[in-house]
Order: structure tokens, then C-alpha cells, then sequence
């Protein structure tokens, strides 16, 4: 969020005032944007949006209408519905011997195990784990809120096995930028280009329903608010 903060507000958009702000200059910033890809360009129009949608309502700004409505937005893309196939787990367990990074397979385990996003797994603290009651606590996600996740047998195992490796205060002392290296390293060398450490997120909460949780359970653990998300893993 910070980086698409500082991003955009370098972009030559925010050298205009409000009221220089038209939906010409919106379209133009769009059709710009949008070479850097939709998704990218979805968002970056939705922040522009809400910032002005605030400055109406509650700071006064005399605009009749948000000039970003007033734009084609981009077609949404599918999502995504990758999943792990038939020897692709093997080939990245395969991969993984070969790789510097001691975090990136416990990291991937951890993921399929417990459906957690890559940023909630290394912003885990040890003052967070409970092995004795197998519970992870994330005080702050991407929905702004906290939940706990259970920890699988395999999952606690791979956590202890961290805590004997190091002492340190994090399971996984890495940050973010050599941990996303670390994983394109490891998903090259599997030869699964195509694979994102996001899939792992799909794979785990497809694989909690194949063992049975409905979806109230399957929201909980995963932090999905909006049941109608959780449809396309079913």
C-alpha cells in the first residue's frame, strides 16, 4: 500500500489541483495506467476515488460529482483459480534443497497448511504462536482486522522446527524483497513460472473444504468477510 502511495503520488496526476481534475485528465491517466496493466490501474483509480469521496462528504469539497465516475473503468479480470497440480508440490519440495534461503519451504508448508497470505507468514512473532494449543494470532490483516488460525500437525512442526533453528523474534527473519527473490528462485527452478505465492492461499482453503469445513469455518480461519468469495473455492 505504501509503495502504490508513494507511486502515485509521483505520478504526474498529482501535479494537478481539484479543480484542474476533469474526467479528460482522468481518462488520459487511465489509458496511461493502464499499460502498466488493469490491475494495476483498477487501483490506482479507486484510491483517487475515495480520496475524493472523503474531501466531499466530510471536508467540504463543493464537487457536484467525483470526476472519477465519471470515467470508463477497466473490465475486472477473472480470478484467479490456480491450484497445485498432479507432481507440482514434489517438484518445488525437489527445488527447495537447492535454494540459499532456509525460510522460503517451511514458509510454503505453512501456507498450504494454513491458508495465511505471504505477508501474515513473515510478520508471524514467537509472542504470537501458541504450539501448545496449535493457534497462530495475527493482531492486523488485510481486512483490517485480527483473527487466529489453527495450526495443523505439520504446520506447528514446521514452526518448532524454526524456533530450534534461530533465536530470534520472528519464525521467519527475512524481509519482504529477499523473500519474494527467494521465491522466484525456488518456483524457476521447479519450473513453474506460472505458479504465484498467492496460489498457495487458494490451494490450502480448496483443500479445507475437500476435508469437509463449511463455509462459516472455512471464513474464520481464512479472514474472508464477504461469503460470496469463498464460493469460487467450492
Amino acid at each position: 500500500e505504501r509503495y502504490r502511495h508513494r507511486r502515485l503520488i509521483n505520478d504526474t496526476i498529482s501535479s494537478f489541483s481539484i479543480d484542474q481534475l476533469t474526467s479528460q485528465v482522468l481518462a488520459s491517466f487511465r489509458d496511461k495506467r493502464l499499460k502498466d496493466g488493469q490491475r494495476a490501474c483498477q487501483l490506482d483509480l479507486i484510491l483517487i476515488r475515495h480520496c475524493l469521496r472523503i474531501a466531499i462528504s466530510e471536508w467540504g469539497l463543493r464537487l457536484s460529482v467525483n470526476p472519477v465516475d465519471q470515467i470508463k473503468k477497466p473490465p475486472s479480470l477473472r480470478p484467479r483459480e490456480r491450484r497445485l497440480n498432479d507432481g507440482e508440490y514434489k517438484r518445488l519440495e525437489e527445488a527447495s534443497m537447492l535454494t540459499q534461503n532456509p525460510h522460503v519451504w517451511p514458509a510454503v508448508i505453512l501456507a498450504i497448511e494454513t491458508g495465511m497470505r505471504r505477508g501474515e507468514i513473515l510478520g508471524l512473532t514467537w509472542d504470537n504462536i501458541n504450539l501448545e494449543r496449535r493457534l497462530a494470532y495475527l493482531p492486523l490483516t488485510k481486512n483490517a482486522t485480527s483473527r487466529e488460525v489453527p495450526l495443523s500437525t505439520r504446520a506447528a512442526k514446521v514452526l518448532s522446527k524454526q524456533r530450534s533453528r534461530q533465536d530470534t523474534p520472528t519464525p521467519f527473519p527475512v524481509n519482504a524483497n529477499a523473500f519474494r527473490m527467494a521465491w522466484d528462485k525456488l518456483r524457476a527452478r521447479a519450473d513453474l513460472s506460472d505458479l504465484r505465492f498467492h496460489d498457495l492461499r487458494h490451494e490450502a482453503i480448496s483443500r479445507f473444504f475437500e476435508m469437509g469445513l463449511n463455509m462459516p469455518e472455512v471464513a474464520v480461519i481464512s479472514g474472508h468477510r464477504d461469503p460470496m468469495m469463498l464460493f469460487r473455492y467450492t
